[in-house]
């Protein structure tokens, strides 16, 4: 089970949050630039795992996001 996430025009791309929340929190997602799709460099798809796991995902991508 996954989740695509898109994210905001304004802020930073996939690419650059993937890699941010890898650098910054060791949390490994994929991107989805250069699939076929409509503004895939703003989605993320992300893997859907225990309670906690999903809550330490959501607070460090609120984190790369804010920054």
């Amino acid at each position: 089970n996954f989740v695509l996430c898109r994210l905001p025009n304004s802020g930073p791309t996939g690419p650059e949050v993937a890699k941010a929340l890898f650098v910054r929190h060791q949390i490994l997602v994929k991107h989805c630039a250069g699939k076929a799709m409509p503004d895939a460099a703003q989605y993320l798809r992300i893997a859907s795992r225990t309670e906690s796991e999903n809550d330490m995902v959501v607070t460090a991508l609120r984190r790369c996001l804010e920054a």
